[in-house]
Parts: C-alpha cells; sequence; structure tokens
C-alpha cells in the first residue's frame, strides 16, 4: 500500500500515512523536497524499519525540477 499527497506546491509518496504527513508538514512550512524527503525517511525508520536502513529497499531519487 503506497501513501500519496500531492498539491501545486510538491508530492509525498510513502508506504506509510505518517511518513507521508511528516513529509507534507516540511513543504508547508517551506522546506525543500529534499528536506521532506530526509523527514519522511526518518519516520519511515521508525514505522516501517524493514524498509529503510542497511539491505533494505529503500531508495530515493532526488530530482531538480
Amino acid at each position: 500500500m503506497s501513501v500519496s499527497a500531492s498539491s501545486a506546491e510538491g508530492v509525498v509518496c510513502t508506504p506509510h500515512p505518517l511518513a507521508t504527513e511528516a513529509g507534507l508538514v516540511i513543504l508547508r512550512q517551506g522546506g525543500t523536497a529534499a528536506e521532506a524527503a530526509i523527514a519522511a525517511g526518518a519516520v519511515l525508520t521508525v514505522v516501517c524499519p524493514h524498509f529503510c536502513g542497511l539491505g533494505s529497499g529503500c531508495i530515493d531519487f532526488p530530482h531538480s525540477a
């Protein structure tokens, strides 16, 4: 299951709603996409530890628009 949210300002997509919300909070406060990705990744480390960390399937693809 993937949870995503989008707006005119950005998009956040993660496999857990709390991680998606963390990324959205950063974007709403004027943060960058990289900062939102770090926040979402940090939350995923807690709520879905099997997705992030050594030997996991968490891959981030930063893209500059």
